[in-house]
């Protein structure tokens, strides 16, 4: 739900449920690594990303900026099943389509013209039709 709420005693919002397991690890694994002694590694920033599901329009300039600083980036996301790492995510892109149309009196010269919403919805469908070309690889027109 949104906004992010807290109702007895329970949290609401984007991220309460998949985000947890991510950023409990790696709070332990920080811990973990001052405790065991071990010093041989430069700064280590922890960044929390809180717009991830919908493009990271507020986090993706402070993100974009900080990987430029930085050597190695993890991801603390949880796996999809047990026992594995995962080495990718899927990433995402907007594009805005634009589409004209030739108008034309649909009663009396129909033939002539060619309707953009027409044409929007078959290269909408034909978007569409690439999610069965690619596995792993999700095309959404919104």
């Amino acid at each position: 739900s949104k906004p992010f709420q807290v109702r007895d005693g329970l949290a609401y919002g984007a991220g309460v449920i998949d985000m947890k397991s991510g950023v409990l690890m790696g709070m332990y694994s920080l811990r973990a690594l001052l405790e065991s002694g071990f010093d041989q590694f430069g700064e280590i920033i922890v960044v929390f990303n809180n717009d991830e599901e919908v493009g990271s329009a507020g986090s993706g300039p402070l993100l974009r900026e900080i990987a430029q600083q930085v050597d190695v980036g993890l991801v603390l996301e949880a796996s999809r099943s047990a026992e594995v790492i995962t080495k990718s995510r899927k990433g995402a892109d907007k594009y805005v389509m634009e589409v004209t149309g030739i108008p034309a009196h649909s009663g009396a010269e129909p033939h002539k013209g060619r309707s953009a919403v027409i044409e929007l919805a078959h290269k909408m469908i034909a978007i569409h039709t690439l999610n069965m070309l690619y596995p792993g690889v999700t095309f959404n027109v919104t």
